[in-house]
Parts: structure tokens; C-alpha cells; sequence
């Protein structure tokens, strides 16, 4: 594996150690050779460090599996999950290990888990999710110039801005990596 096939997201070897790449880039140093200046993240651990690799490290491609699993429910820091043919065998992780997007899981949700010597280390949130508006407070007449936002409640007990139209009962999509509003998908109506 060279160091230009790290890229975000990707699971690689190094030190006998498994990683993931959260961010990169290239720097070329005057006359030097060029680097890679990464930002990894330990996934047995939850360690994050930033590294710079050159092309003589020795990096190798991860040997990890994924299965789907069943977010269950999240009690303080621990994340449930099952297999969704098995709902006895349950696991937990940890809020580090599920990282900031497990604040976006709704219970019954089916998704990745990653295996690394048939261990479960961490799961894949999608990028991308629609939840449900369950407090929002009331748009305050006359804030309309430029790009006002409010602050929301999400039906995972989540909170993020959204601009003041948005409604309480509204669903929206939310991106998991940026914890931003990414639009709204349809209105719901309210039983009151």
C-alpha cells in the first residue's frame, strides 16, 4: 500500500496497528521529499493523532470485514447493537468508538460494523439521515435578513441549527459528518 492510497475513511496497518484516516494532505517541503500529513484515528483505542508519512513507511491494507448490525438504543455512553437476525446477541460500544454521528441514531437502524481480527471496533453511521423535529421554538418576526438560524430538537434528542422556517413535526435531513442541516424532506402532521 502506498501513502497515496490513504485517503478519509480508509482502514490501513501501521506498526502492527489498525488506523483510520480522518483527513489528509500533501506537503512538499522545499528541496525534500513530499508528505502526507494525516490526521489517523486508533480503532482499537479511539485515539486520534495527526501523523505525516513519506513514501518509505511501511504501511499495509487492514484486514477488516464488515456485517450489518441493529442499533438498538443508547444508555449514557454506551451504544446497544444486535445482530438483526439474533436480537439476543447484543454488544456495546463505546461513545468514542461509535464517534459524534451516534448522536444521530435512531433506535432500529441497520448498519455497518467494522471487524478487525473478528472484533468489532467501530460502526458506520450514514452520511446522511432524516429525523424528525420535536421542539422548535418560534420564528421571531422581522429576523429574515441573511441566513438566520435556529437552534432545534431532534427526535434522537440531538441538537443542531436550522434556518427559522423550519417547523416542529418537520423531517430533515442531517449530515452525520458535519452535524449540519442538509434540507428538509417533508412536513408531518401534527397531532395537536
Amino acid at each position: 500500500m502506498d501513502i497515496n492510497d490513504l485517503k478519509p475513511g480508509v482502514v490501513f496497518e501501521f506498526e502492527d496497528q489498525p488506523w483510520k484516516v480522518l483527513k489528509t494532505t500533501h506537503v512538499h517541503m522545499g528541496r525534500g521529499a513530499a508528505v502526507l500529513q494525516t490526521k489517523i484515528k486508533h480503532l482499537l483505542n479511539g485515539n486520534v493523532q495527526e501523523r505525516a508519512f513519506r513514501h518509505h513507511d511501511p504501511i499495509k491494507e487492514a484486514d477488516i470485514d464488515k456485517k450489518p448490525v441493529l442499533f438498538l438504543y443508547a444508555h449514557r455512553d454506551e451504544y446497544w447493537f444486535c445482530d438483526p437476525g439474533k436480537r439476543s446477541q447484543r454488544f456495546k460500544l463505546s461513545e468514542e468508538e461509535v464517534g459524534e454521528g451516534g448522536r444521530f441514531l435512531k433506535p432500529n437502524t441497520e448498519l455497518n460494523a467494522v471487524l478487525y481480527n473478528s472484533e468489532v471496533v467501530s460502526v458506520e453511521i450514514p452520511i446522511k439521515v432524516n429525523l424528525k423535529v420535536t421542539e422548535a421554538p418560534p420564528a421571531v418576526r422581522g429576523d429574515t435578513q441573511g441566513a438566520v438560524m435556529k437552534r432545534v430538537k431532534l427526535e434522537t434528542g440531538a441538537e443542531i441549527d436550522v434556518p427559522i422556517f423550519i417547523k416542529e413535526g418537520e423531517i430533515i435531513t442531517v449530515n452525520t459528518q458535519t452535524n449540519e442541516y442538509g434540507g428538509r424532506e417533508k412536513e408531518v402532521q401534527s397531532s395537536k
